[in-house]
């Protein structure tokens, strides 16, 4: 009984060893890195009108969170997420609002990226943690983004695997969070989207055009099903290609149709990271029906090295 207990957990240990161990190219958390700064310099300003619409314009003068800047009142900053939370003084809300883009052009840059994401991760959740009013799902995993770059570790040439499928993993809880949230009555008979039309949070032709050809109803279920499809789309390697194509398109309907601020934008930069980038993974002496030959296949065709036997 113990033996085959071992044996188990060893052939788990090793299929998870071969998604997880090897090495990959650079560029994926790069460029992730580089597309989250970006996404924090403008977010949490609004010196950036030719962007567009931007929702957090509607409430974000100059810097959001600094007194001097922005000018805010209470409740803002004075009603935190949770009760224990103090109330700090202005300068010091002042430095840590001044603070957040000087770390994202660091960051942007390059420059100790692992302690600056992190920095910059504590930063984001502590001033959103003092205003229960500004929380945003998308604004959480704004700043959860820039904490697992934190984890992520720089190398000029290949790095660990690992960090590129830990952001990849990411994207997929969301994907799956996003659907099994929508699997109520309230969403998927359209009132919940009848209710966001009231409130102006959807509108815009192509919702007007959608709406008339479909319906809320069908649009709900449709969002749903595909918000779940991209999970296990981009979870194969083989539909992968198929799931980037349909995730972008989504991200596209939903930034014309919903006001979202950097949510679709952060999406993209999730979505990029399955692209098939240089990557070998390392299988471990296990049977065929724990790994799967994709995993180890490369742009260029060439499978990734075994193991030596021991």
């Amino acid at each position: 009984m113990r033996a085959d207990l071992r044996r188990k957990a060893s052939l788990l240990g090793a299929w998870f060893r071969a998604r997880w161990d090897g090495r990959a190219s650079r560029w994926p958390v790069r460029l992730f890195r580089v597309g989250i700064a970006l996404l924090i310099l403008v977010r949490t300003s609004d010196w950036h009108g030719a962007l567009g619409p931007l929702e957090h314009r509607r409430w974000v003068s100059g810097l959001e969170y600094a007194p001097s800047v922005e000018g805010v009142q209470a409740p803002a900053l004075q009603s935190p997420l949770f009760s224990f939370l103090p109330q700090l003084p202005d300068a010091v809300l002042e430095l840590a609002a001044y603070a957040r883009p000087v770390l994202a052009l660091v960051l942007l840059i390059g420059v100790w990226p692992r302690a600056t994401a992190l920095v910059l991760a504590s930063l984001g959740y502590g001033l959103m943690a003092l205003d229960r009013y500004r929380y945003f799902h998308h604004l959480h995993l704004l700043w959860l983004s820039c904490g697992l770059l934190a984890l992520c570790p720089s190398s000029r040439h290949s790095s660990p695997r690992w960090p590129v499928q830990l952001l990849r993993f990411q994207a997929l809880i969301v994907y799956a969070a996003a659907g099994c949230a929508k699997l109520d009555s309230d969403w998927l008979s359209g009132r919940t989207l009848a209710a966001l039309e009231r409130l102006d949070l959807i509108g815009g032709s192509l919702w007007l055009q959608a709406r008339a050809a479909l319906g809320e109803s069908a649009l709900a279920i449709t969002v749903a099903c595909v918000e779940l499809a991209l999970v296990g789309l981009l979870a194969w390697p083989r539909t992968r290609l198929a799931g980037i194509a349909l995730g972008l398109a989504l991200h596209a309907a939903l930034a014309r149709a919903m006001l979202l601020s950097t949510f679709s934008l952060q999406m993209c930069l999730y979505l990029l990271l399955f692209l098939p980038w240089p990557e070998q993974s390392f299988r471990s002496e296990c049977p065929r029906a724990f790994w799967d030959d994709d995993d180890l296949a490369t742009p260029g065709g060439r499978r990734g090295k075994r193991e030596p036997r021991t």
